[in-house]
């Protein structure tokens, strides 16, 4: 595990203005409607300084709600890992912890149906949160901006995942397994992944079987593999602020997922395409492929633009596209340099 040091930078004070003239001798302005964590003063809205933080020096285990309750009598954050038991059955004790410097782990834990956290904002290492007993329905951490090493979800029962203000994810995020798993805010993610482990820093978002909304609004990069695999469910996939991947992008075995346009513009790596149904598929953008590109298995598939395409460095596959043409794949080919070989098989007329 990476060491991370804990967020200690400085309160932001901001005045923000009411937008109301503020002549000599004109009315006074009517009461500010200023935000949580704002108060009114001088006519504007300034943000008021949190508890500073008070360190536990060591690694935490919770193994009841008294546990939870005595840690935040005195603290509200922890150097070391934090653990918590199947023993503990609520985490309404914890509202106070608002940063981990370690691994946060919550595995098989109790009769809890609701996992929320308000004020945690940052772990350092890595965020598992992996429970296969039945019970959790809704994890909800509203202030979590960053994660340093890894971020895992797979819960059984599942239902609702709330990371509004999540930005970053330095190592792998993996969101699997969810199998009643329908409702997810990431709206705030911009990154996931670090550019010196491209390998390691992938974002898998894979069998979930009643997530049918896949909204990633301001993702721009991943530094590994993006993998959006077998999301039986699936009727709308949306990333349209992303850039670029380091090593892939891999869009498979979505059956209910009928068209999709990513704006992608680099692939450092592959790509492969292979859902069934699909009938239109969008990369406006994308002009270089640093590996192979894969369409495949696309049977319904008859709608296919990389208007901007340039360069593949690696291979070209295209095989058991049933619907489209041999004059769909020689457009999408037009003009593109193609460093590797190029199959065509079993595709339409």
């Amino acid at each position: 595990m990476r060491t991370h040091w804990l967020h200690l930078g400085p309160f932001l004070l901001a005045t923000l203005c009411a937008g109301v003239a503020c002549e000599t001798g004109t009315e006074p302005p009517a009461p500010l409607n200023c935000p949580d964590g704002f108060a009114e003063e001088d006519g504007g809205c300034v943000e008021q300084p949190r508890d500073p933080l008070v360190v536990f020096e060591g690694d935490l285990h919770l193994a009841s709600t008294a546990d939870a309750s005595n840690f935040c009598a005195e603290y509200n954050a922890v150097l070391g890992d934090v653990t918590m038991e199947p023993s503990l059955s609520s985490v309404d004790g914890l509202a106070c912890l608002r940063q981990v410097a370690g691994d946060l782990r919550i595995e098989e834990i109790g009769s809890i149906t609701e996992f929320v956290l308000p004020e945690l904002t940052w772990v350092g290492g890595e965020l598992a949160i992996q429970v296969t007993a039945p019970g959790v329905d809704e994890v909800g951490l509203p202030s979590l901006s960053g994660v340093g090493e890894g971020l895992t979800v797979h819960f059984t029962e599942l239902k609702r995942l709330s990371l509004p203000a999540l930005q970053s994810v330095e190592g792998h995020f993996s969101l699997y397994a969810n199998n009643f798993l329908s409702e997810v805010d990431l709206s705030s993610l911009e990154q996931v992944g670090d550019e010196e482990l491209t390998t390691d820093s992938v974002f898998y978002v894979r069998l979930n079987q009643a997530l049918t909304k896949l909204e990633l609004p301001s993702l721009r990069q991943v530094a590994g593999v993006l993998k959006v695999s077998s999301n039986r469910t699936m009727t709308e996939l949306s990333m349209p602020a992303l850039e670029r991947t380091g090593w892939g992008l891999y869009i498979s075995y979505c059956e209910s997922l009928e068209s999709y346009t990513v704006p992608i513009q680099e692939v450092g790596g592959f790509v492969y395409l292979a859902n069934s149904y699909v009938t239109a598929i969008s990369l406006p953008e994308l002009s270089l492929i640093e590996g192979d590109l894969n369409v495949i298995f696309n049977n319904d598939l008859s709608e296919l633009s990389m208007d901007a395409l340039e360069v593949v460095e690696g291979n070209v596959v295209f095989q058991a596209n049933h619907s489209l043409t041999e004059a769909a794949i020689d457009a999408v080919l037009d003009g593109v340099e193609v460093v590797g070989t190029i199959r065509r098989e079993d595709n339409g007329g």
